[in-house]
């Protein structure tokens, strides 16, 4: 019989948690949504190319991805995301706050199925409804 060490121990805990990848070209604003999801298993991802590749290797419970990033945007991430799996729960985050970007993302968030768009500043608080919600619907 072999006893967990405490790193083992550590890395099962985390393991139990709701896993998060989040995706954003600006490496100060992965860490900020990082810090502030601690209660969760954090991935991060510098574009949704990126974003793929971890998605080969592992399942994630939730996708929180930027809109507005080079390589791959938020979006077309997005599209791939569901074309994919269209259960994955994903949310589509932007720093802008001018209406007419806003809109015509939601337009298109919209077209490209379940997916919600969210200023970055309500991330914190909408993260546990929204885990919590599609585990009772999936």
């Amino acid at each position: 019989m072999r006893l967990e060490t405490r790193e083992e121990a550590q890395l099962l805990q985390q393991l139990e948690k709701p896993t998060i990848l989040i995706v954003d070209d600006e490496e100060i604003i992965r860490d900020l949504c990082a810090r502030a999801l601690k209660d969760y298993r954090i991935l991060q991802a510098e574009n949704g190319q990126a974003a793929l590749k971890i998605l080969d290797q592992q399942e994630v419970d939730l996708i929180l991805a930027d809109i507005m990033m080079p390589i791959m945007n938020g979006l077309d991430l997005l599209l791939q995301v569901k074309e994919r799996d269209p259960s994955q729960l994903v949310i589509v985050m932007t720093g802008y706050a001018d209406k007419d970007i806003i809109l015509r993302h939601a337009k298109l968030l919209g077209n490209a199925g379940r997916a919600e768009l969210v200023h970055i500043v309500h991330i914190h608080h909408l993260l546990p409804f929204s885990l919590e919600l599609h585990q009772a619907l999936f």
